[in-house]
């Protein structure tokens, strides 16, 4: 019975409620942009496929990385891409360097911080594209969060770097710059990790703003679930007692699960500000289209037209 007042619930507002009904209006689908003007609510969008609901309180309004400036879309696409890129290559290194723990190699471990170091720079030029100034015209009260995500994230190029510097340089440092750099990159990373978890609140009001249900739902997990794991597995005591290892195995897969999905929320709001600078396109090259047309059909009937003569006529007298 829950399941069907849910559904009842669900067809109330949006699919069965004046059944019918075609959309007047200029109306953007909340999936891809499309233009849903001419079609009747309940039904799927001829683009991709998201069924028309009637309720839209969200509204387009808010919807920052859909129906904003198109530069600006452009740039929260790529961001958003590049960012979901870090955080999948940073899953996949991370769970090979645990693999590969067994068999340490010099080599190896260099190539990996080397690559992460990079991947962590990638991720600065990614979070300082999806968190521009407009965000504080459509949410002032988040200029402070956007500010502190920004400058928190500068510390993960820093702290790795130091981290790769301390552990490749091991031999040629002395034992007191050498603790200082792995304090340094401690603190950097737990500082930059809470930036992580401001950016992932940002991106959840923004996926909200756009009426992103999946990618709102990843994010509001992510929020609780990335933080928890993280925290155990740092905690987790150093000890090679198998029972242990299998614990630990499990907290980095749940924190590996919620990085993929960080990510896979992230590609979702990236395919949408596409879809949305898509159709833009689209209506633009249909409006340039029509006009031309018109103006074709225009220039027809110009040449259609007979010139008038304005010579007057002659009076002829009736009695010759």
């Amino acid at each position: 019975m829950p399941y069907l007042s849910e559904k009842f619930l669900k067809s109330r507002l949006g699919l069965d409620h004046a059944p019918g009904v075609k959309i007047e209006d200029d109306r953007s689908c909340t999936g891809c942009g499309y233009n849903l003007k001419g079609l009747t609510f309940g039904r799927a969008c001829p683009e991709c496929g998201q069924t028309i609901q009637r309720d839209l309180k969200i509204g387009l309004k808010d919807d920052l990385i859909g129906q904003g400036d198109p530069e600006l879309r452009k740039r929260m696409q790529i961001g958003l891409g590049l960012a979901s890129g870090c955080l999948l290559f940073a899953l996949v290194a991370r769970l090979l360097s645990l693999i590969s723990a067994a068999f340490i190699v010099g080599e190896a471990s260099s190539l990996y911080h080397m690559s992460i170091l990079f991947n962590s720079v990638l991720w600065l030029v990614g979070v300082w594209l999806i968190t521009p100034k407009a965000i504080d015209l459509q949410w002032p009260r988040l200029k402070a969060l956007r500010l502190s995500i920004r400058f928190t994230q500068l510390l993960w190029p820093l702290a790795l770097g130091a981290y790769a510097i301390a552990q490749m340089a091991a031999n040629s440092i002395s034992t007191t710059l050498e603790s200082q750099l792995l304090s340094f990159q401690f603190t950097g990373r737990v500082i930059a990790g809470g930036g992580v978890l401001g950016l992932v609140w940002l991106m959840l009001v923004i996926a909200q703003g756009a009426d992103l249900e999946k990618a709102s739902r990843r994010l509001s997990s992510v929020l609780w679930g990335l933080p928890i794991f993280t925290i155990m597995a740092a905690l987790f005591p150093d000890t090679f007692m198998w029972i242990l290892l299998w614990i630990l195995g499990l907290l980095l897969l749940g924190w590996a699960w919620m990085l993929a999905w960080f990510a896979l929320a992230l590609l979702e709001m990236s395919r949408h500000a596409g879809w949305s600078i898509h159709y833009m396109h689209e209506q633009i090259e249909r409006d340039s289209r029509v006009m031309q047309k018109r103006a074709d059909l225009q220039r027809e009937a110009e040449k259609n037209v007979r010139p008038t003569s304005t010579r007057q006529a002659t009076d002829i007298p009736l009695d010759s």
